[in-house]
Order: structure tokens, then sequence, then C-alpha cells
């Protein structure tokens, strides 16, 4: 038993099957998290969808062929970097990846790790 003035948990309590309920359900947030980008790999996204999210309000871009929904993204990079993706929305911003602030050289190893979050799938290559 481990006691303090703040909680008590015994073996069997209501405590420690709560506790024992936490961990599973981080442990099945993490496995989640994980899988995801997986999962999103299955959905193929054709270039006349990727066109349809063009705003602010659902805003894809596609990136080397993997498609990204980063309009929850767009006022955090807006205000960090003081540069607006939005004209990037709808469309394949792969040159504007490789070529950041027309420098030449292309985004972070960090930025990539972040993109990920968005994933959302593949780009159909056009036949």
């Amino acid at each position: 038993m481990v006691e303090n003035n703040h909680f008590c948990i015994r073996d069997g309590s209501r405590d420690s099957r709560f506790t024992k309920r936490l961990v599973v359900t981080l442990a099945l947030a993490a496995l989640l998290a994980a899988i995801s980008p997986l999962l999103a790999d299955s959905r193929t996204i054709g270039m006349e969808e990727l066109k349809k999210h063009s705003t602010a309000s659902s805003c894809w871009i596609a990136i080397d062929g993997v498609v990204y929904d980063i309009t929850d993204y767009l006022a955090e990079h807006a205000h960090q970097h003081q540069f607006s993706l939005d004209p990037f929305c709808g469309t394949n911003a792969t040159s504007g990846w490789n070529n950041k602030n027309n420098t030449g050289k292309s985004h972070s190893r960090k930025a990539s790790i972040q993109l990920e979050r968005y994933r959302l799938g593949t780009l159909k290559s056009a036949d």
C-alpha cells in the first residue's frame, strides 16, 4: 500500500483498477499512433479529391506522392514561421517543400517527422 496526503492505492482498490485502466488506455493510444501512418498508406487519393481541399478550413497538400491534411497546422506555421501555407492548399506542394523559402534547401528532418502526424494516404499517380 502506498499512502500520502493525496492518494492511497491498494491492490484491488478502485484507485488501483483506475490506474490499470489508465495504463492500458495509454498503451492502446500509443499503439494507434504508431500504426496510423500504416493505415493511412492504404488510402489512395486522386488529384481531384486533393483539389477539393484548397481552403484554410480544409487544407490538404501532397508532398512526394503522400497526401497530408495540414488544416490544424496552418495557423501554427504562420505564427511560428511568418509564412502562410494557404497558397499550397489543394496542390502538390513538393517543389515548395524541397525549396524552402526559395533557398534551394528542403525542410528539416524535424519538420518531416512533424509532417507525418498529418498523413492521410498516397496520391494516386496520373495515368
